[in-house]
């Protein structure tokens, strides 16, 4: 999707890290279009997990000569971590009007604030991050500590944030505000979901393929029908999970497109080409430890499973096998050796195995080390064995 010309780098292949040019990824990037050309200060704000970090780094990816420093703020963050991070990305040089910092390897600086508003306000409302940030704005520098004026050159302010309203973040003052452009973006609605994650699905299956580790059917031209199946699903799940999950139940109950890609890029660790798995099972086992994992009773277990195998019975017809039947471990592989080489030939592949075979590769291994090492005395029943394989995934 990217454009070519002056300053502006050409399209790269698709693969799971692209951009996929949605109609409100391409509303938000032409938006900020005018404000990267002329290096104007600007915050895009949204909920946790919508996107804002990946349409920065994409728009600014596209321009060449420019680098991106990124200061992740907390709630101690001062101006004095903004002061370190130019001095560390930016050189002094003398000119007529005093000194001033200039970006050391390449043309433009971006300076990207994240969670801009994690640092909390003074008795008197007042941030000094925030402070100094305007300051950099207005008058384009500050003093150092010897009271001279350093000035900034072809540095640009970028900031992210999420609502006021979060918990935990503080409303940024009226006086910044009023001088930096201000962009709100929220989650993709859900036929871009499905729209996105059919694509990166098909990039994850070619990749794959290519491997050898996924039944060639999938990746044909004839289905993508399957395909985009596929995504439906994964995005069913997703929105029927938010909507009977929320934060009001339990604080980390919070799920975000973030986890969709999470879940579609855990594929590539399966290998599902001629050993009796079924691609869905894979997908259905990704969504057990994606989402089931966090959830804390068993009667929000047991909900999750009822609209997880809906989704799957609807779309495909097909019931996804019972969490604690079987597990996708590498512990059936033995131990691995410390000189294997390195790359694609040493990764090691997520299998099934059922709980007797679990339980004799533990045994095993747990044999091995008590007679080299200590003896333990574990032992090793059902969800020990659950925990291990959970912990080797």
């Amino acid at each position: 999707m990217a454009a070519t010309g002056g300053g502006v780098r050409d399209a790269e292949p698709l693969g799971l890290d692209s951009v996929i040019p949605t109609v409100a990824v391409q509303r938000t990037l032409a938006t900020m279009a005018n404000w990267v050309e002329n290096m104007e200060p600007f915050i895009l704000v949204g909920p946790e997990g919508c996107g804002k970090d990946m349409m920065i780094r994409h728009a600014f990816k596209q321009r060449r000569s420019t680098t991106i420093t990124v200061l992740n703020c907390n709630a101690q963050t001062t101006a004095a971590d903004v002061v370190s991070k130019i001095d560390q990305t930016c050189s002094l040089f003398s000119a007529p009007e005093g000194r001033v910092y200039r970006p050391r390897d390449c043309e433009r600086l971006v300076l990207y604030l994240k969670d801009l508003n994690l640092p909390k306000p003074d008795r008197y409302d007042t941030c000094m991050l925030i402070a100094f940030l305007q300051q950099l704005v207005t008058f384009g520098g500050f003093y150092d500590a010897h009271l001279e004026f350093l000035r900034i050159e072809r540095v640009q302010i970028v900031c992210s944030m999420n609502p006021a309203t979060t918990v935990g973040r503080w409303p940024l003052s009226t006086r910044f505000t009023a001088i930096a452009r201000i962009l709100v973006v929220d989650y993709p609605e859900p036929n871009e979901l499905e729209a996105v994650y059919e694509t990166l699905l098909g990039a994850a299956l070619a990749e794959l393929d290519t491997l050898g580790k996924v039944d060639s059917k999938w990746c044909r031209l004839s289905a993508a029908g399957d395909r985009q199946n596929l995504a439906q699903t994964m995005v069913e799940v997703y929105s029927t999970l938010r909507a009977t999950f929320t934060v009001d139940d339990q604080r980390h109950y919070l799920f975000t497109p973030r986890d969709l890609t999470a879940w579609t890029r855990a594929l590539l660790r399966y290998d599902t080409n001629g050993n009796g798995v079924d691609l869905l099972d894979v997908v259905a086992h990704e969504a057990q430890r994606l989402f089931r994992d966090k959830l804390v009773s068993d009667e929000h277990c047991s909900r999750f499973d009822s609209l997880l195998a809906s989704a799957f019975r609807s779309k495909w017809s097909h019931s996804p096998p019972p969490p604690d039947s079987s597990f996708f471990t590498t512990l059936g592989q033995g131990k691995q050796s410390p000189g294997a080489a390195e790359g694609a030939a040493s990764v090691r592949y997520l299998e099934r195995l059922g709980p007797d075979e679990v339980l004799k590769a533990c045994s095993q291994g747990l044999t091995f080390f008590e007679r080299e090492e200590k003896d333990l005395g574990l032992l090793l029943f059902p969800q020990v064995l659950e925990h291990l394989t959970r912990i080797d995934r």
